[in-house]
Parts: structure tokens; sequence; C-alpha cells
């Protein structure tokens, strides 16, 4: 599978819902008595000098502050202890097992389903929205 721009947009959303449902039913707010709390957990991404940060935003959104590119996918993870699970890795190796095994080609579905979504920003803009 080729990591176009669309499809990199793709992965990061998904692994956005991942990351995004973490639950530690240990924890306890003592100010309002809840117990667990659902959370963002950070994934770890390079940065341009080499180095790693952590974030709990999504990558590669419009209003989103750090952006990943397709050969920076195989480098995003979850540190869990010292585990590492590279996320970026595997989310691209899911799809390309759905694609061979239901024949799709998910950067052609991304490509179908950005169209709509440009004609639909540059008719508003020609309007003044």
């Amino acid at each position: 599978m080729k990591i176009t721009k669309n499809t990199l947009s793709f992965i990061c959303e998904l692994e956005y819902m991942i990351g995004d449902s973490c639950h530690n039913p240990q924890s306890y707010d003592g100010y309002t008595g809840e117990e667990g709390r659902s959370f963002r957990y950070p994934i770890t991404i390079p940065t341009k000098d080499g180095e790693e940060t952590k974030t709990t935003t999504k990558l590669n959104s419009p209003h989103g502050l750090h952006t990943i590119s397709p050969k920076d996918l195989s480098e995003i993870k979850y540190k869990l202890g010292a585990n590492h699970l590279y996320i970026g890795e595997a989310l691209k190796n899911i799809l390309e097992f759905i694609e061979k095994r239901y024949c799709i080609d998910f950067n052609e579905l991304e490509d179908a389903y950005q169209k709509p979504q440009v004609k639909t920003r540059n008719a508003n803009r020609s309007k003044g929205k």
C-alpha cells in the first residue's frame, strides 16, 4: 500500500479513535466522587530534529499541532511501560489485510471520499462563507 496524504489522514483518524478509548477504572475523583476516568493515551511521534515528543492531539488535522509524513508512520507509537506499540505500522498492516481480503483500495476510497468535501469547501469559499 502506498501511503498518500488522504490515506495518512485516514490512518491518523483511526489512531485518534484508538488512543481516545482508554479508561482507568482505578482512578477516583475526590471532588465529584466518580470512580474511573477515560482519557486520550499520549502518542509518541518523531520530531524534525530526530528526537521524540508526546502529544494527545489528533495528528495531521487542520487545526492540529503535530503533522507527520508518510515516512514517519512507522515511527508513531504508544509507550506502554517498557513496551512500545507501533500503532501507525499496525494500522497500515490492518488496512493492507482488509484490502487483500476484500479486493479494495483505500487510496481510491479516500480519494473518492475527499472529492465531495473539496468541492463543498471551494463552493463555500466562492460564496464568501
